[in-house]
């Protein structure tokens, strides 16, 4: 089964409210949406951007790769994959190009998975069910009321653990357990 059709789709997210780490002030999240098409079945990939650069991620898509791609068998994900790196290698094989790269190699994984009708983690040999994580949170413009809530909902979902941001100009006194 060939490759059909590579897209692209750049969704943008209002947050309520901006949010902050020591460098940055987001307004909205920015996700490049990316869609790989053969036959009846669709893997699909995001590249979370926080609008580091969106019109270069998409375009690395749909100026630079997606040519590379179409009428390639899909199940030949390492043939793709080394194509992409080739095709990038003028450009640079790290940053916003690798990104591409790995997207395309994310939703080829995705569509073999979805071909198979198994979750993704099968095709990698799943050997276990749990996987320690945390909640990432935390943002400097939170207020400490915020802050508190945000933390409380991580907890109340199961997180044993939550990372929050440190920096900017002040500093917040820690309570508790470091």
């Amino acid at each position: 089964m060939n490759i059909e059709e590579v897209r692209s789709d750049w969704l943008r997210i209002p947050l309520p409210q901006p949010i902050a780490d020591a460098s940055h002030v987001l307004r909205f999240i920015d996700l490049i949406l990316v869609e790989v098409r053969a036959g009846e079945h669709v893997g699909s990939s995001y590249m979370l951007s926080f609008d580091y650069a969106p019109t270069l991620l998409k375009g690395i898509i749909d100026q630079e790769l997606r040519q590379h791609l179409l009428g390639q068998p899909a199940d030949a994900i390492r043939a793709i994959y080394e194509r992409n790196l080739a095709a990038t290698e003028y450009i640079g094989q790290e940053g916003v190009a690798m990104w591409g790269v790995a997207a395309i190699d994310v939703a080829l994984w995705d569509l073999l998975a979805r071909r198979c009708g198994v979750p993704a983690a099968v095709l990698f040999g799943v050997n276990t069910k749990a996987v320690p994580v945390y909640g990432s949170g935390g943002w400097l413009s939170y207020s400490d009321e915020q802050l508190a809530d945000e933390i409380a909902r991580y907890m109340h979902r199961g997180f044993a653990g939550v990372k929050i941001k440190i920096g900017g100009n002040e500093d917040r006194e820690a309570g508790g357990h470091s």
